[in-house]
């Protein structure tokens, strides 16, 4: 499967998902040195209190850093897809993305329909 998508428009979505795989590297690296610190400066009975409803800065700065790192994975799978010639098109319905989706979601294997399936 070709992507059936101009040249010119391949190269400045690939542009777009290197520019937020810069950015997120960058959050998750953040988010990493975050939880690392709040780790090693938080008294171990506020990690072991399962009874706290409260989240530890710890537990929220691991949080975003998995969250940031999923984000990482998914830009990945799309500049494989961009290379593999199958960028563009749904995985699931194998239907063109609209170009605005595209824009604006450079990263997504989905188009709007079946991304609700996939929560």
């Amino acid at each position: 499967m070709t992507t059936g998508l101009a040249e010119r428009t391949i190269d400045n979505l690939r542009a777009l998902l290197l520019e937020r795989r810069a950015g997120v590297a960058h959050a998750s690296a953040s988010f990493h040195h975050e939880a690392t610190e709040a780790i090693e400066t938080a008294d171990l009975s506020d990690l072991l209190d399962e009874d706290d409803p409260d989240t530890t800065d710890a537990e929220e700065a691991l949080m975003l850093a998995v969250g940031a790192d999923e984000h990482l994975v998914a830009i990945d799978l799309a500049l494989e897809r961009i290379i593999a010639g199958t960028y563009g098109f749904c995985e699931d319905c194998h239907r063109r993305i609209p170009m605005e989706r595209l824009r604006a979601i450079p990263e997504t294997p989905f188009c709007v329909t079946c991304s609700a399936t996939h929560g």
